[in-house]
């Protein structure tokens, strides 16, 4: 998945502001003055997620708390169960 880049949003709603500066027509400035808001806004947004996917990159990076006591016991027996079905399938296959 890609994002949208909100350096390009920004520099379309310069454009937009600009040739709403430079019209002769009042109707125009007001449209090209919606349409670059439009654009801020739609940056401001991309900004929003392209934090956000750093804050959740940040989290997945931290290492995960031990488990302990009777969750500890019950995992164990767990993937000595797995193993032990995984050796069955391995010695049936050979």
């Amino acid at each position: 998945m890609q994002l949208g880049d909100h350096h390009k949003c920004r520099q379309r709603a310069a454009y937009c502001f600009q040739r709403a500066a430079l019209s002769n027509s009042l109707l125009a400035r007001e449209k090209l003055a919606n349409v670059a808001e439009t654009w801020i806004k739609l940056a401001i947004q991309l900004e929003e997620q392209l934090h956000r996917a750093f804050e959740l990159l940040s989290e997945a990076e931290k290492p995960l708390d031990p488990i302990e006591g009777p969750e500890a016991e019950l995992l164990s027996e767990q993937v000595s169960e797995c193993a032990n079905g995984v050796d069955l399938l391995i010695s049936v296959d050979a």
